[in-house]
């Protein structure tokens, strides 16, 4: 079965000389992570480069006692035959001190850039320093710690208030810990695959049952498999770019993806849609290779559920706070897992435009969707990966993201917040409040803040500062929407740009034989048909794998966002009850 999945394997060519990269990865998380621990009794005053050869740091330690020496400036050298450290000169060293120094260049310590940790941890110790316990749990634990100081993560809780170290190595290391959350995840795939076999054996009766749900797992196991091995290349070769001056790199992309039914490949060949993923991503940097790894899947699970569904594509950007906050407060009152993915809808206010003929008709009159009763549950969407008459191409927009500008997403939040939070009586925060809470923890996670600026008094002022602080780059990010088809001609419509209806139904356009599904089209996201699995099936996907990363201790993962969000709505939300009712849910509770 395996063997005939879709398979997306990179291929990463490199002409060069130097440094491998997980070499240089060692030196700079570590440096990096000193920095971080070091406080008051280990300085780091230079760093340079590990160049394949040689790497050189520069300390200068601190004695708290004082009553021998109180400042000793030391160098710790690295080599491919072992490291050293060198006293340097034009400072009075007691005798004890260099005898000390001498006697740890006796030991026989490793080689390389791992060769770092044991000597500052030596020199600590014959110098008989009395170290805090971060300092010395960083100096005494392996390099996945090294990754997680380095990405600025205090520990298995992470950094929940602390603004994570800025730079690329502080980047990437957070990128590094995602992957290795991927592992973790294979892990304990590995692990429930080789439970169920067991229980196969010893209890033949529940072999069909047992069969599926192994079969699923193994499924689920290959689609992580490429995406670690795809993050794992895209942030290999982000580290190069980073430290390479040869300018030789050289990186390709091999997709390969299976033969098989599948909306958006129809009338494509699969040579033609590998040319055109990879087309779309040639300019898109490292992180080109988890993009391709994401079309990969998108392609495989249309592939698995094209015989029952219709499949869409929602591009956004700004609106991903939004998306969020819906879903994380779906999770409190219906019980839905973490894994829930971000809601373009939650609510269907007064005024919305409730069924399809009523979008139909009010784009067909205004030429246009952009009124509040369209937009209220009215979502553009692109029918195929490679639907370049879309306002939003997947494609393209995925790196870089895509949304509307003329509209205030504060005030959607605001709005929102007002609907399900206890924001009336003593003591209780206001909706503005809240609203400025989660919008600064998605700054802190690197979501697309700056259209959240309009608002009064000082959320007014902290909302101007934030769009003065975000970065002009957006993010993209993707909803695979599946509806299945005995109903979608109930909740979807062709159309051209700006949601104009195409005569015919959805059904026809996005199946039909001998042509291919390039346009758009309008869905009804009706929340509570939306959120029933039998009959919608959701997935979400990211441009880099941090923000995919589901696992809570990564700092600026989702499942760190989504912990932090949860930490400010849960007490301040209504009861289930009153949720429903305000935001127009009947039955859905």
């Amino acid at each position: 079965e395996r063997e005939g999945m879709s398979k997306w394997a990179p291929v990463v060519q490199a002409n060069r000389e130097g440094p491998r990269v997980e070499d240089v990865l060692i030196w700079e998380l570590f440096v990096k992570g000193l920095k971080q621990v070091g406080g008051d009794q280990i300085e780091v005053v230079s760093s340079g480069i590990w160049d394949g050869s040689e790497g050189m740091l520069e300390l200068v330690v601190h004695h708290a006692v004082g009553d021998v020496w109180d400042r000793l400036a030391a160098m710790v050298v690295a080599t491919t035959t072992r490291g050293r450290i060198v006293l340097k000169g034009a400072q009075v060293v007691p005798d004890a001190v260099a005898r000390a120094i001498d006697e740890v260049n006796a030991r026989p310590l490793v080689s390389g850039p791992g060769s770092l940790r044991p000597s500052v941890q030596a020199l600590c110790e014959v110098l008989q320093l009395e170290l805090p316990p971060r300092l010395k749990d960083f100096l005494e634990n392996q390099e996945v710690n090294v990754l997680h100081f380095a990405a600025g993560c205090d520990g298995v809780d992470g950094m929940d208030d602390e603004a994570p170290e800025a730079g690329p190595s502080g980047d990437l290391a957070r990128q590094m810990l995602a992957v290795e959350a991927l592992k973790m995840q294979l892990g304990f795939i590995d692990a429930q695959i080789c439970h169920l076999e067991r229980r196969l054996v010893l209890a033949p009766c529940l072999e069909e049952s047992l069969h599926n749900e192994i079969k699923s797992l193994r499924r689920t196991q290959f689609l992580v498999e490429g995406e670690k091995e795809a993050a794992e290349t895209a942030v290999h070769i982000a580290l190069f770019e980073v430290t390479d001056t040869t300018g030789k790199q050289v990186t390709q992309i091999e997709l390969r993806i299976r033969q098989g039914a599948s909306q958006s490949l129809r009338g494509h060949s699969i040579d033609a849609a590998v040319a055109l993923i990879r087309g779309a991503l040639a300019k898109s940097g490292p992180w080109a290779h988890y993009a391709a790894c994401q079309f990969s899947t998108m392609l495989q699970r249309e592939q698995e559920l094209h015989q029952d569904f219709v499949c869409f594509y929602h591009s956004y950007s700004f609106a991903s706070l939004l998306y969020e906050v819906h879903a994380e407060v779906a999770r409190q009152i219906f019980d839905l897992p973490d894994s829930c993915p971000p809601l373009p809808r939650l609510s269907v206010p007064e005024g919305a435009l409730t069924d399809l003929k009523s979008l139909q008709k009010k784009s067909g009159e205004l030429s246009q969707d952009h009124s509040a009763g369209f937009r209220a549950l009215g979502l553009s969407t692109s029918c195929s990966i490679f639907a370049s008459g879309s306002e939003a191409p997947p494609l393209s927009c995925f790196i870089s993201g895509y949304s509307c500008t003329d509209l205030s997403f504060l005030c959607l939040l605001v709005t929102f917040l007002e609907q399900c939070c206890q924001c009336v009586g003593k003591g209780s925060k206001s909706a503005e409040t809240i609203a400025d809470e989660l919008v600064e923890i998605a700054e802190r996670h690197n979501l697309p803040t700056s259209a959240y600026g309009e608002s009064g008094g000082a959320g007014k002022r902290k909302a101007r500062k934030r769009a003065a602080l975000a970065t002009s780059e957006l993010s993209g990010y993707m909803l695979q929407i599946f509806v299945r088809r005995d109903i979608v001609e109930t909740f979807a419509y062709p159309s051209h740009a700006m949601g104009v209806p195409i005569p015919g139904g959805i059904v026809d356009y996005t199946m039909a034989s001998g042509s291919q599904a390039d346009g758009q089209a309008r869905v009804l996201f009706h929340p509570p048909t939306f959120l029933d699995s039998s009959k919608v099936q959701m997935f979400h996907y990211c441009a880099r794998p941090l923000q995919s990363c589901m696992s809570a201790t990564v700092p600026e993962s989702r499942g760190s966002l989504i912990k932090q969000l949860r930490r400010v709505l849960q007490p301040v939300l209504k009861s289930r009850g009153e949720i429903c009712s305000s935001l127009q849910l009947g039955s859905a509770a």
